[in-house]
């Protein structure tokens, strides 16, 4: 509950009068505030949630999960929350899985409300005789952790123990640094978001090859550290790639560590490949060198000018001497040694007013140095919304496609249907082309209408009307088989829709034209 100056600039100060108090430079909320709250850790892979909760903020934690952990969450989510409590998620994440208790309260600020009836606690990931991983630490010490013996298990249990991938995910989500762990074959079996981020890896990534994904960096220094590593020899290398995402250069430290995973000899069979983006500490270094550069710089001109005044000084005070000396005879002299006294002072003063200016050029660089690391924030953010946007338009994009693919198949289907069952019918796409190879699709250029329309615009009337969605009969006169007379027959044209109601093409019945009634005398 300790905050700095800047950090609290927005507060109001009634509730900073209120609620805090000052500590140095800092603000501290008070105790009786700090008494009414309850700090834990929590982890929503094995841990029971608490009841009846009003709200859960749980911002860009969701995305980083499997899509059975991202499940589980919602579910204790679910239970959790009390009728009507609110979840409030990150931009790139949803409630879909669990669509039947929450909806949505602000969809923009991706806020949900929980209704409903109460959910059950789902099981835990792994059995209770399984050794879970600490909740704290790195991966190191969580793949150095003895395999249970065999036999040790409950009979039952033995095929249904968590692989390595389940017991270190819950501390690759809490790495700050990127982590892969490859086999002899490079292939990928665990990789968290930070590594994802790093090589620039998207997509499904387990069990593929990681040296071709990541090609952000070059693949020779990259396959050489496995290598070496599955030999026995851990190495750590430092690469200059170039930050597609951005622009600019990037400077990333990769250390490859070899592990024993299964049982057997002693040689490693898989690879830790641990990554750090050094980039923001090789510019920072970079700004002190040239500023270091340029602080011993000034010290060396000042260093001169100061073994400058030091001489001049020497030199006056010899002659200060010799001027007392003949002080009686030399007044003239006298007044000499007083106008380069003056002159000493004079250069005194230059010195302090360069210091002065000195200090404020400092200054001007410190404040210069805040405005881009705050430009630098807010590219960062900027950078994470236009993620978010892109995910949710792959997603639309995704959805439109399934839908014309079923729209396409259940066209198919209907035409397979009906050329089972007669010839005398013709199948239309949106586009007005049939689609069938019936004896009516095949005389569809060769009617003529019998009302004295021209043969072209009678049957594209036909079909623009039936595909703009109006039921048509129309009669036409159509050639008959192996060049006999031609016959007149009545066309139905109905339209076919979708799911949705829309026209998604049509369907045309041929039958023999009914005879005409004589008119009465």
């Amino acid at each position: 509950g300790l905050y700095s100056r800047s950090a609290v600039a927005s507060v109001p100060p009634e509730l900073l009068e209120r609620y805090f108090q000052r500590v140095g430079d800092d603000y501290e909320i008070r105790k009786n505030i700090r008494a009414l709250t309850v700090f834990g850790q929590h982890d929503l892979a094995q841990r029971a949630p608490f009841p009846r909760i009003d709200l859960a903020v749980t911002r860009n934690v969701l995305i980083y999960f499997t899509p059975e952990l991202q499940k589980r969450a919602l579910h204790l989510f679910a239970f959790s929350l009390r009728e009507g409590g609110l979840l409030v998620l990150g931009k790139a994440e949803s409630v879909s899985q669990l669509q039947d208790h929450f909806t949505p309260e602000e969809p923009r600020l991706k806020v949900y409300r929980r209704h409903g009836e109460r959910v059950l606690i789902p099981p835990t990931r792994s059995a209770p005789w399984v050794r879970q991983p600490p909740m704290a630490g790195d991966l190191r010490s969580a793949l150095r952790m003895p395999a249970p013996v065999i036999g040790t298990e409950p009979r039952g249990l033995r095929d249904n123990r968590p692989t390595i991938a389940e017991k270190s995910e819950q501390i690759l989500l809490r790495l700050p640094m990127g982590v892969v762990l490859v086999d002899r074959g490079y292939d990928i079996h665990l990789i968290n978001g930070a590594a994802r981020r790093a090589f620039e890896i998207h997509g499904t990534a387990v069990d593929r090859d990681f040296v071709h994904l990541a090609s952000v960096v070059p693949s020779q220094p990259l396959r050489s550290g496995i290598d070496r590593a599955l030999e026995g020899d851990n190495s750590s290398i430092e690469l200059h790639t170039e930050d597609t995402s951005g622009g600019g250069m990037r400077t990333l430290r990769l250390t490859f560590e070899g592990h024993r995973i299964g049982g057997g000899s002693a040689v490693p069979d898989s690879v830790l490949v641990i990554v750090e983006d050094l980039t923001d500490v090789t510019a920072r270094m970079s700004l002190l060198e040239d500023r270091g550069t340029a602080a011993a710089s000034e010290l060396s001109a000042l260093t001169r000018r100061a073994d400058l005044l030091a001489r001049t000084n020497e030199e006056l005070l010899s002659a200060n001497h010799e001027l007392t000396l003949a002080n009686a005879e030399l007044r003239s002299a006298n007044e000499e040694l007083l106008v380069g006294s003056e002159e000493v002072q004079a250069a005194t003063e230059e010195v302090e007013t360069l210091n002065e200016e000195l200090q404020a050029t400092n200054e001007e660089l410190e404040t210069l140095n805040e405005e881009l690391q705050a430009t630098v924030e807010e590219l960062n953010t900027t950078n994470d919304d236009l993620e978010a946007r892109s995910a949710e338009l792959e997603g639309v994009a995704s959805m439109m496609r399934h839908q014309q693919d079923e729209r396409d198949d259940a066209l198919r289907n209907i035409a397979d249907g009906l050329l089972a069952s007669r010839d005398g019918i013709a199948v239309l796409d949106r586009s007005g082309e049939p689609i069938t190879e019936t004896e009516l699709a095949s005389l569809l250029g060769a009617m003529r209408p019998l009302d004295g329309e021209p043969t072209i615009a009678a049957r594209r009337g036909l079909q623009a009307r039936v595909l703009h969605g109006e039921r048509v009969v129309g009669r036409y006169e159509v050639p008959g088989k192996d060049g006999t007379k031609a016959r007149p027959v009545e066309i139905v044209g109905e339209p076919i829709r979708d799911g949705d109601g829309e026209v998604m093409g049509a369907l045309l019945t041929m039958r023999p034209a009914p005879r005409t009634r004589a008119k009465p005398q």
